[in-house]
């Protein structure tokens, strides 16, 4: 993720609005430019150090993470009843070595995620293009075709 992305994110947070907020009604009770003045050096503060930060980095990965789990469970709740049996079949076997693989004990170093993120993407894109069919003008032949057994 970029820099400007996770200042971003950073700076989106919900703890983050509501500390900025807490401040501007301090500031706006008390009549004073005080407590907006501690917010916006803590708020400085904390756009400096947070973003780049281990701890905010598996944050954000992990809430990544949630939102591709999400998205995948709603596609297969819509579109895996509509699939073949063996389609379905291939589905759930590639979900569950999915599953064995984010058991192992490797799972904090960073190729590993990145590996995890992969087959997530095969297990998003599976469905779709089964479902959809493969694109038009599309070169990419399934491994069936080309002599390549299950």
């Amino acid at each position: 993720m970029r820099k400007e992305n996770r200042i971003h994110e950073a700076f989106k947070e919900g703890y983050n609005v509501v500390g900025l907020t807490t401040a501007v009604a301090a500031s706006v009770a008390l009549s004073s430019p005080l407590p907006l003045l501690a917010g916006l050096v803590m708020e400085a503060a904390y756009l400096l150090f947070v973003p780049d930060s281990r701890w905010y980095e598996t944050r954000v990965a992990r809430k990544f993470d949630a939102e591709v789990e999400a998205r995948r469970q709603r596609l297969k709740a819509e579109v895996l009843p509509t699939l073949r049996t063996e389609l379905r079949d291939r589905f759930e076997r590639l979900e569950t070595t999915r599953l064995e693989i984010a058991a192992q004990p490797a799972s904090g170093e960073t190729w590993f995620a990145q590996v995890l993120r992969k087959l997530d993407y095969l297990l998003e894109a599976g469905p779709k293009r089964a479902f959809w069919g493969p694109r038009k003008g599309s070169t990419t032949h399934s491994p069936r075709s080309a002599g390549v057994p299950r």
